[in-house]
């Protein structure tokens, strides 16, 4: 077919009755691009699509100033009416795709933002639980080592008792010595009358006086061994309450990084009471353990002397020595 772009055209003008055929085209759609068909040149020539059947476009090429004054025909009117509307139903639809769009992405940003709030919410439960479990576990613990600390201050206690005792032995011990070595020292203090006759029986006397210088050393070897004896003991009580002191130390700065809600504590003194666990005391008690007084004997060490135990309200005892 030969027919030029205006045959065509005519040929739909005439269909349509139309006579101002000045405002108006033929457009078809070539490679994604809007296309009005030349007039003069032959419609195959031309970049149509190969199709069967060919689709064109009957459009307002023109807009007139004025319609209603420079269109005369009602069909032609019809059609620059029927054809704004057309573009202004595109254009709103245009716009609700658009505005679509963007609904559907802030509906996925929030569902997003949603997952995200869910995840955080089920890691801050998980977390909360686990910090429950870990402050049941502490609590349980701290009560063990309450129980510990009671155990060992009893134990440190009935020590002490018996080191008391060994003392008093020792002193009397040393006491019985003391009178020992005086009444030996009588002995051998030479009298008016045996010096008279001390030429005479110097040979009776010196039986005696070996049998004296062997109780003598006798005695000053187990007064010897007492001491070390005493000192020996002495040195272990007071490793041991170094001991006692640092262990206590180290609860005390464990409880200071605890903390613990007012609520949760009231809680858990309260079920440990229904349990019939040992209730801690609400103020800082101060218990004298020991007051030993030296009695004027300079062997002792000084450390000795006073020995306080110190009962804290979450932490157990403290012993403190005035060195």
């Amino acid at each position: 077919m030969d027919w030029k772009g205006k045959d065509l055209f005519e040929l739909v003008c005439k269909h349509l009755v139309l006579k101002e055929t000045w405002f108006f085209g033929l457009q078809y759609v070539a490679n994604g691009m809007d296309t009005w068909l030349k007039l003069d040149k032959k419609v195959l020539q031309q970049d149509v699509p190969k199709e069967d059947p060919l689709k064109f476009r009957f459009l307002a090429k023109f807009y007139p100033e004025n319609v209603s004054e420079e269109l005369f025909q009602d069909i032609t009117q019809h059609l620059f009416f029927l054809q704004h509307r057309s573009n202004e139903t595109a254009e709103l639809l245009a716009e609700k795709v658009q505005i679509a769009e963007d609904e559907a992405k802030l509906l996925a940003q929030d569902a997003v933002e949603a997952r995200h709030e869910l995840q955080r919410l089920e890691l801050a439960v998980l977390k909360s639980k686990d910090e429950m479990r870990m402050m049941e576990k502490k609590m349980r613990e701290s009560d063990m080592i309450t129980m510990k600390l009671l155990q060992e201050s009893d134990r440190r206690a009935k020590e002490v008792e018996m080191l008391e005792q060994d003392l008093q032995k020792a002193r009397e011990a040393e006491r019985i010595t003391k009178q020992r070595l005086l009444e030996l020292g009588n002995i051998c203090q030479p009298s008016p009358t045996k010096g008279l006759t001390q030429d005479t029986s110097e040979n009776d006397n010196k039986i005696p006086r070996q049998d004296v210088d062997t109780e003598y050393k006798r005695l000053s070897l187990e007064i010897e061994k007492e001491r070390m004896d005493y000192l020996e003991k002495s040195k272990r009580l007071e490793n041991q309450l170094n001991e006692l002191k640092l262990e206590i130390q180290a609860l005390k700065q464990e409880d200071r990084h605890m903390t613990t809600p007012r609520l949760w504590n009231s809680s858990q003194r309260s079920k440990y009471n229904l349990h019939g666990s040992v209730s801690l005391p609400s103020s800082l008690t101060c218990i004298q353990m020991i007051g030993l007084e030296l009695c004027g004997d300079t062997t002792l060490p000084s450390w000795l002397m006073k020995v306080n135990v110190v009962v804290l309200p979450t932490a157990g005892y403290l012993l403190d020595a005035n060195i």
